[in-house]
């Protein structure tokens, strides 16, 4: 089956945020495998209980900074097995891990969005 996997730092509340759990929400109703990856653990504001995904679909690897890399290599594994179509990521620091994993994983295509760019 075809997936996609969306990227984000986390779910806090925020514009980014609720257009992720939006997107999650539509692939799952458009009935598109889609894997959720956040970047940091959530807090209490998430926005996540939003989310319809699946508790095992939604994976949370938390970078402590670019140089980790133990959580580099258990992302482009993930990204490796899970083979998706596409990889979405949303703003700087998940744009920044998830376009560099995604080209070493190589999957075919990454959409990057970068949201409130003052």
């Amino acid at each position: 089956m075809d997936c996609v996997v969306i990227i984000i730092n986390n779910l806090e509340v925020g514009g980014a945020e609720r257009l992720v759990v939006d997107d999650v929400n539509e692939f799952l109703r458009r009935k598109i495998k889609v894997y959720l990856v956040t970047l940091k653990n959530e807090k209490s504001s998430s926005v996540g209980r939003d989310c319809n995904i699946p508790a095992e679909d939604w994976k949370t690897i938390p970078f402590k900074n670019l140089f980790d890399l133990k959580s580099w290599k258990t992302l482009i594994l993930l990204l490796r097995k899970w083979k998706p179509k596409a990889v979405f990521t949303h703003l700087w620091f998940a744009n920044t891990i998830g376009g560099i994993a995604a080209y070493i994983a190589r999957v075919p295509a990454n959409v990057s969005f970068e949201l409130n760019v003052y």
